[in-house]
Formats: C-alpha cells, sequence, structure tokens
C-alpha cells in the first residue's frame, strides 16, 4: 500500500509505521483524550505502563506535514493460543474527520496482515450505540460476534462493546483424520440413552 495519500482537502496524508509507543506521545490528541476518557483520570503513572505494552504492539501514524492526526494500533496475542490475534484500536483528531483518514488506516492495517502472514484475524471494540461506527467497519469486511456489557469507559460512563471481527486467512476445515492424528484415536459415535418410559417397553416383566 502507498505511503502517501492525497486526501480531498488537498492535504498529503504520509502514512508510517511507528518504532514504539513514545510515537504516541507525538500526537497531542492521544494525550487529550487519554486524560478525558481513562478511568483513572489524572494518574499519569498509568501512561508509562500503557506505553511499555504499546512498544510491543503495531503502530500506523497518519502525518499531515509533522503532526500526527491519527493512528492505528494492533495488540498481538501473547499466548501460543491467541498469537493469531490481534486487537485494533483507531484514535483520529476531531479536525480531521471525513477525510477517509479512518479509512486509510484500517486498509493499512490489513495490507501489513496479509503481506507478513503474522496475523490471522483482527478484532476490534466500538461502542455498541455508535451505529455509524459499526457501520464502517462492516463496509471494510468486519462482522459482530458479540456484545461486552459496560466494557468501555468515556466521560464518566461505561459503556457497552460490540466485538466486530475480521479473518484475514481463515483457517482450513480440519477433516477426521487430521484430528484422528493430532489425539491419536477415532472420534466415537454419539451415543443416546433411551428414556424411561422407552426402557419400560422393551424390558419383559
Amino acid at each position: 500500500m502507498k505511503p502517501v495519500h492525497l486526501l480531498k482537502n488537498g492535504d498529503r496524508l504520509v502514512m508510517l509505521m511507528g518504532v514504539d509507543g513514545n510515537d504516541l506521545y507525538k500526537f497531542p490528541y492521544y494525550l487529550r483524550t487519554y486524560m478525558e476518557n481513562n478511568f483513572y483520570k489524572g494518574d499519569l503513572s498509568r501512561i508509562s505502563g500503557e506505553k511499555k505494552e504499546e512498544d510491543k504492539n503495531k503502530l500506523f501514524l497518519a502525518k499531515i506535514g509533522n503532526q500526527v492526526v491519527g493512528y492505528i494500533r494492533l495488540a498481538i496475542g501473547t499466548s501460543p493460543m491467541s498469537i493469531h490475534v490481534g486487537e485494533a484500536f483507531l484514535l483520529l483528531d476531531e479536525n480531521y474527520r471525513g477525510l477517509g483518514i479512518d479509512k486509510l488506516l484500517v486498509k493499512q492495517l490489513i495490507y501489513w496482515t496479509k503481506e507478513t502472514g503474522r496475523i490471522r484475524k483482527i478484532n476490534i471494540k466500538v461502542r455498541a450505540d455508535d451505529k455509524p461506527e459499526i457501520a464502517f467497519y462492516k463496509r471494510l469486511g468486519f462482522q459482530t460476534e458479540g456484545l461486552l456489557k459496560q466494557e468501555l469507559y468515556s466521560d464518566g460512563i461505561f459503556f457497552d462493546a460490540e466485538m466486530l471481527g475480521l479473518w484475514i486467512n481463515p483457517p482450513a476445515e480440519q477433516s477426521v483424520r487430521r484430528k484422528v492424528k493430532q489425539f491419536g484415536r477415532s472420534p466415537k459415535p454419539m451415543q443416546f440413552v433411551k428414556p424411561a418410559a422407552e426402557l419400560s417397553d422393551t424390558v419383559a416383566p
């Protein structure tokens, strides 16, 4: 995917891969939003803790001139059972909305996952009452997978979150042969126990 894009307002947008969590702190809108919506409001010590976690993740920045106007971050699973999954988070400066930057960021992330083959699935949480945002992700191929109660916090209020997912490289259907090889035996056919009423008809008095 090309790194430079001409927006409909004439601005040139440059897409960069962030080096580490320090790149987020060049984004004033991130710091302002963090302090306004963070549950631990005013606790700046938590920012340094989040920065360490962000250093392990993938980060793509959208810049106009020398200003970072948005980013998308992918937190990759760390356990062997979830290392194929990444959870995305997108933030865009409200002064640059409506220019298609959010779409470019999501497409950049999808392109990276397809090119590297490291991630098979992208998840993202959206406020359940934000129907336009949910529709935006669905247009890009995401599907609703569930509802998380009181998962998100903003301006002193807890909100439900809709979980959306996008398969990048769907896993092939596992065959019975593969399962036999994995577990060392063939799966037993399902057995049913007859109700007592039926058994009474078959047993001699």
